[in-house]
């Protein structure tokens, strides 16, 4: 009687780079899980923590499937963008900004007798380049009435 054992063949997967070092912390941004399926292998890439486009806009990653029996390997890269959303709050430049105008001044006779505006209100956005760092003013009009006893 004979028997035949039949080698199971078995692959061997690592993924590579992705990895962002932070000073006495090593960490990886991605994981992999290795998943058997009706024969089938293959592996999920999984982010383990939020990416921030500020620190990175990509990440280049490497699968490598290596054979155990023959120890022939094949690698893919592949590369994981990041895209930019409005995740900082623009600041203002200075806590109050004030103005001085005399009464009944109409803007152009103020701009004629002053040359420079009253004030000038600033913003700035740390988001990257683009759409997301612009920052909008809208200026509401406050009456104060004051009333002295």
């Amino acid at each position: 009687m004979t028997m035949a054992f039949q080698r199971r063949r078995e692959v061997l997967f690592k993924l590579s780079n992705g990895a962002v070092s932070r000073p006495g912390k090593p960490d990886a941004k991605f994981r992999q899980f290795n998943k058997i399926e009706d024969g089938r292998e293959w592996v999920e890439v999984v982010i383990m923590e939020p990416l921030d486009y500020e620190q990175a806009q990509n990440y280049t990653l490497t699968l490598t499937a290596t054979d155990v029996n023959s120890h022939v390997s094949s690698s893919r890269s592949f590369v994981v963008l990041v895209q930019d959303v409005n995740d900082v709050v623009p600041q203002f430049t200075v806590d109050l900004f004030t103005g001085t105008v005399d009464e009944e001044l109409t803007p152009a006779e103020y701009l004629e007798k002053v040359g420079k505006p009253i004030t000038t209100v600033k913003a700035v956005d740390l988001d990257s380049n683009g759409p997301q760092n612009e920052v909008g003013v809208n200026i509401l009009l406050i009456l104060c009435h004051a009333l002295y006893i």
